[in-house]
């Protein structure tokens, strides 16, 4: 990293007066570009604050680290920066993600891709007198339902009940139709096209960002026609990162745990990241549908994600271990003059109010980071205002 050469102390004051000047509230920014809007992931880092901590922070080729990638944001940010970048998880589907959200995929691959899905699934459509898949075994057209009874998830009694016999049938034959795709970059895409509608094709109720069944839910709409759209969707967002990072570095990706990351001591320019929350956003539950398609254990997840199982009694503390592990290992990756960046709320947490921005400043103070400055930003530009303020916290590890 090329720094000015001044001593630490001026060189924190120039940054910190730097930082200042930068607008951290991003009212009526647009965070659906490109490739941001693939796939619904709760409390997704705001593009524009990345860029900004990104940009402020590191210079052309650093190598940047996000422990919590999340949806990837921070790293398509880094890429459209011209940083190298790697993003951890331990969420699979947030891996998922986070790879089609940052891997440029061509043209011809992802056309190919969408003929061989509309040729096997979309044909399903073209016979108005079948309006389902289940009722094409009152037709003796059966070959695709007969595929899909064969597979183990049709009589599976957690199938059963989450999707309605007539919408289950289908959605089998899509993944069937998606797994068989040989390249990984477009299986991939189709995978998270497939979990984006997973939600909507359901018996969950519609009012709760909880997974909630409802035995009283209505027929949904056929998964066939909404995959379809979802997919094009997507495929065109993909389809314009090869034009928008040209030869800028891919990002790595890769299923990790922040408290234990697999990479050397001293070899990171930057840890830019926004940390979940205690007990306020459950991925595993929010993500379930879609990581048992996946073929993982929502519940088993949650037991090993900082800040799951939130009903527990002890969720502050284990947040509050896991949290400084991640703040450690932190110190330990980057080099000496590496600048850590995170983007925190305050949530409420069994009616008590958690500073995790004071939290923060004391873990990364005992794991001897500097503070170079902490900004607040209103907390605006977001589904949900929960927590008021959310604080900009910037630390330097100089030593």
């Amino acid at each position: 990293m090329k720094r000015a050469r001044m001593n630490s102390g001026t060189m924190d004051d120039h940054l910190a007066g730097k930082i200042a000047t930068l607008d951290w509230n991003c009212v009526d920014a647009d965070t659906q570009y490109l490739t941001h809007a693939i796939h619904r992931y709760s409390g997704k880092f705001i593009p524009q604050i990345a860029k900004q901590a990104i940009e402020v922070l590191t210079e052309p080729q650093d190598l940047v680290l996000d422990p919590y990638c999340g949806s990837g944001t921070t790293l398509l940010e880094c890429s459209l920066s011209g940083r190298r970048s790697i993003g951890f998880d331990l969420n699979p589907l947030a891996v998922l993600v986070s790879r089609v959200k940052t891997t440029p995929v061509r043209r011809e691959t992802l056309t190919g891709f969408v003929d061989s899905i509309e040729e096997h699934v979309g044909a399903l459509l073209s016979d108005p007198t079948c309006p389902t898949l289940f009722e094409l075994s009152r037709t003796g057209r059966k070959p695709l339902l007969e595929q899909a009874y064969q597979d183990p998830r049709w009589r599976h009694d957690w199938y059963r009940k989450w999707f309605k016999p007539e919408v289950l049938s289908e959605l089998i034959v899509i993944n069937q139709q998606i797994l068989a795709e040989p390249r990984q970059d477009a299986r991939d895409v189709g995978l998270v096209a497939f979990s984006d509608i997973l939600r909507k094709s359901s018996n969950a109720n519609g009012s709760y960002p909880n997974v909630m069944f409802d035995e009283h839910r209505a027929t949904p709409p056929r998964p066939t026609p909404e995959f379809l759209r979802r997919l094009g969707q997507i495929v065109g967002s993909v389809g314009e990162l090869e034009s928008a990072l040209g030869d800028k570095p891919i990002p790595a990706v890769m299923l990790a745990d922040a408290c234990s990351l697999p990479i050397s001591d001293g070899v990171v320019d930057a840890v830019i990241t926004h940390p979940p929350y205690i007990g306020s956003i459950p991925y595993a539950e929010y993500g379930s549908l879609s990581l048992t398609w996946l073929g993982y254990d929502p519940r088993a997840l949650d037991a090993k994600l900082t800040g799951g199982r939130r009903q527990s009694k002890d969720v502050v503390e284990r947040f509050i271990a896991g949290f400084e592990a991640m703040i450690r290992e932190t110190w330990r990756i980057l080099k000496p003059g590496g600048r850590f960046f995170m983007l925190l709320g305050s949530p409420t947490v069994r009616a008590r109010r958690v500073d995790l921005a004071e939290m923060a400043r004391e873990l990364a103070s005992s794991a001897g980071f500097s503070v170079i400055t902490i900004r607040y930003r209103t907390g605006v530009n977001r589904r949900a205002n929960l927590m008021g303020s959310e604080a900009l916290l910037f630390f330097l590890k100089d030593r």
